[in-house]
């Protein structure tokens, strides 16, 4: 009777074994593979009515002009003067330089082309452009979701920066920006995803007098002067928060640090001199408000990158902060030694 039971209960045993493993054959395996993306790509069938660009009557405000298209196979870009215009021109481009960087979040990279095509108006106009082609993941082929036009010839001079997890500390954000003119003024835009495509998350108002751009990690700088504001996202959207006090950037061994201070009643208050070694970099701190001070300084021995200065050649010389009319407020020797 004894072994009965043992029988039974080691026949028990088994079945509940043989269960097991046959629904665990029966489950489905979980799959590896990213949902197809809903992102929403530009419709290339605009480029069926388009005609030559030398075919329009003529140009209304260049402020006006939409890239509609760009189709980077055939280096043809579709432009229209207002965004909903029935009007469409082709143009051929030329495409200078591409990249990857993630902005859709999906496996594949995306792809950022630069360039630049010509305008042949009365004045012949070139314009450079950036074209952004993600991966669709239902056809597995690249197509085009987002372009943009710049007011300078050429592409390699526009400012590239890249500020990863920007958005919602998940999604990258890409910076463009370019130098106006004689230099003396900054544009940039912000892009990044948002609704299912690519969108301008940010642009400043107005042109930044002596302004640049700088990102690291999810941080974006903005330096209009030596004054910086940090860029941050909240809220669905970008906002600006100006610094009371210039952050160091980049700082190395040997770097020297000049820090300079804005009283309340506007006094400047500054060492009379420093030195910096011929290998280092001079870095300026700005404590307390103000935009408009300027800095001077002798480009035989110095270049500038952001706040920093670049020592170029050994010697003796003065740089000078002043305010936005041209007054001096403090002159500094500089040893570079």
């Amino acid at each position: 009777m004894e072994g009965k039971k043992y029988f039974l209960l080691i026949l028990f045993t088994l079945s509940i074994f043989i269960v097991a493993a046959c629904q665990r054959k029966e489950e489905k395996p979980i799959s590896q593979e990213r949902a197809v993306s809903n992102l929403h790509f530009i419709d290339k069938s605009v480029e069926k009515n388009a005609k030559a660009i030398q075919s329009a009557p003529s140009f209304p405000k260049i402020e006006k002009l939409e890239i509609r298209y760009c189709d980077i196979k055939n280096k043809k870009i579709y432009i229209s003067f207002s965004k909903n215009s029935q009007e469409l021109y082709w143009l051929p481009i030329d495409i200078d330089s591409s990249f990857k960087y993630n902005l859709t979040n999906q496996t594949d990279e995306d792809i950022i082309y630069l360039g630049k095509f010509k305008l042949h108006s009365v004045d012949e106009l070139t314009l450079s452009f950036m074209s952004i082609y993600s991966m669709d993941e239902s056809t597995h082929n690249y197509n085009n979701i987002f372009n943009d036009f710049y007011f300078t010839p050429e592409a390699v001079n526009l400012v590239i920066q890249k500020s990863d997890n920007f958005i919602d500390s998940t999604y990258n954000a890409l910076i463009i920006g370019f130098y106006e003119g004689s230099g003396d003024f900054f544009e940039y835009k912000i892009y990044g995803y948002k609704n299912n495509t690519i969108k301008i998350l940010y642009e400043p108002v107005a042109p930044i007098q002596n302004g640049s751009i700088y990102a690291i990690n999810n941080q974006i700088y903005e330096f209009e002067n030596l004054h910086a504001s940090l860029l941050q996202w909240e809220n669905q959207q970008v906002k600006v928060f100006p610094l009371r006090k210039t952050p160091l950037i980049d700082l190395q061994e040997g770097d020297a640090v000049l820090k300079y201070k804005i009283q309340d009643n506007n006094e400047l208050i500054a060492p009379a001199k420093i030195s910096v070694p011929i290998s280092a970099k001079l870095i300026l701190i700005q404590e307390g408000d103000g935009t408009d001070i300027q800095l001077n300084y002798d480009d035989q021995y110095f270049s500038q990158n952001l706040n920093q200065l670049i020592p170029k050649k050994k010697g003796s010389t003065t740089i000078i902060l002043e305010s936005e009319l041209g007054e001096i407020q403090k002159r500094i020797s500089v040893i570079i030694r």
